[in-house]
């Protein structure tokens, strides 16, 4: 982080993530601590802006348009490990 401060840094823009289906370790490091991670950096580097850009695929498979929300744990009959990984990141 210190190393991070000469650029004066003011947004994180947050795309990655892990796509692993069959480990729940491999989604917890590569989905929610690795976002945490990027959180603290931005609080330590007082960012303006921190972007989370998640997965379309979190909604499920649905008919219709989804709102722009976060959706709880549990909603939609289809949810899967990685599902319950991005959602349980975006809460």
């Amino acid at each position: 982080v210190a190393r991070l401060r000469q650029y004066r840094v003011q947004a994180i823009v947050h795309a990655a993530g892990s796509c692993h289906y069959t480990s729940d370790n491999d989604l917890i490091r590569g989905n929610q601590q690795l976002t945490q991670y990027w959180l603290d950096v931005g609080r330590a580097l007082d960012v303006e802006r921190f972007v989370y850009i998640s997965t379309a695929f979190c909604g499920g498979r649905r008919d219709g348009i989804l709102p722009e929300r976060l959706h709880q744990d549990g909603e939609g009959e289809d949810l899967t490990r990685y599902m319950w990984s991005k959602r349980t990141t975006e809460h």
